[in-house]
Order: C-alpha cells, then sequence, then structure tokens
C-alpha cells in the first residue's frame, strides 16, 4: 500500500498555488476600519492583511468588524485596524495542498488563509469557499467517473444531499439515497 509519502509530490494534490486568489487586499496598521470596510466593498472580499511597512503583521475580517467595532457601538472612523485585527498571521505556503489547507483551517479556527511563496512573500488568498469549489467539482467529476466504471444505477451522488451512495433508489426522477428516504418518511 502505497502512502502520501511515496507519491510524487506533484501528484499528491491539488496545490494551493492553482485556487488562490492572487494579490490579496492589503491596509496599514494605522487605517481605520472604516478605510478597511470600504476597500473590502471595493475589492468585493472578505478580509484585508494588515501591514506594516510592507510587511505583514496581521488580518482583519468582516467578522472581526462585527464582533469588535458594530456590536460595541464603536464608531469605525476611530478604530485602528490594528486594534481589531488577528495576529500573529497564520499562513499556508504555495505548495501546500487544498487537503492541508482544510485541516489547518480545522485546526486554527479559521475560514481564510493568506498563502505565502518561498520567500515568505503573501501572494494570495485561500478561502473555505475556493476549497468548497474544488471538492465539488471532484465530487461530480467523481460521480461520472463511478457511472462510466459502474453501470448499476444504485451507485452514485444522492440528488437530495449531494453524497456518495451505494443504495440509491429513483423516487420523482431524481436518486435518493437511504439516509434521505429515511428522512423524508420522520
Amino acid at each position: 500500500m502505497r502512502t502520501n509519502t511515496e507519491i510524487p509530490e506533484n501528484r499528491r494534490g491539488i496545490r494551493l498555488i492553482d485556487i488562490m486568489q492572487p494579490n490579496p487586499t492589503t491596509i496599514s496598521v494605522g487605517s481605520t476600519t472604516d478605510k478597511a470596510a470600504a476597500l473590502m466593498c471595493c475589492d468585493d472580499v472578505g478580509s484585508c492583511i494588515v501591514t506594516q511597512s510592507g510587511i505583514p503583521k496581521g488580518i482583519v475580517t468582516e467578522q472581526d468588524f462585527n464582533c469588535k467595532v458594530m456590536a460595541k457601538n464603536l464608531l469605525p472612523g476611530s478604530v485602528r485596524v490594528e486594534d481589531v485585527m488577528s495576529s500573529p498571521l497564520i499562513t499556508v505556503s504555495e505548495e501546500m495542498t487544498v487537503s492541508e489547507a482544510a485541516k489547518k483551517m480545522i485546526a486554527h479556527k479559521v475560514r481564510r488563509l493568506p498563502v505565502t511563496n518561498a520567500k515568505g512573500t503573501v501572494t494570495g488568498m485561500v478561502t473555505v469557499r475556493d476549497l468548497l469549489g474544488v471538492t465539488n467539482e471532484i465530487n461530480e467529476i467523481m460521480s461520472e467517473l463511478l457511472v462510466i466504471n459502474r453501470p448499476d444505477d444504485r451507485f452514485g451522488t444522492c440528488a437530495v444531499c449531494g453524497a456518495m451512495a451505494a443504495d440509491l433508489v429513483p423516487i420523482d426522477g431524481n436518486l435518493v439515497c437511504q439516509n434521505c428516504r429515511e428522512q423524508e418518511r420522520i
């Protein structure tokens, strides 16, 4: 049986450099949260990397604004991002896989991670949504491969929950797994 260490590096999984959003939004430590919020709206992102002299020091997110500014009834124009940012910055390497990034997100209870290159420079951002997009695409491909390799109609993806199952039954033109059929009876 092969282990991950026996699989060539370029065949282990999808690398973050291939799915990350490049050039993350940044803001200076002395800036106020209203400026950061405006910048995030303009760039249509949920976070800013907080920098000091171009060096990443932390990250500020929509949740930081909600919990540390708005919930405390503070004026966003009077609160600096360095006062609400999360620090130190938790990052992942461009060469890490989607699976490794997901494990790091779970371990640190975060929904986004700045991506760094070999020199430690932040080059992108990867979010839970990015990871889910990859897994959804892989699930669709796997469903199609299963159909090709196993003509049994009972094996595939449940139309209700999206889970892979070997016990699908057609209901109203959709293939439904046993769990969803049982929940429907409740």
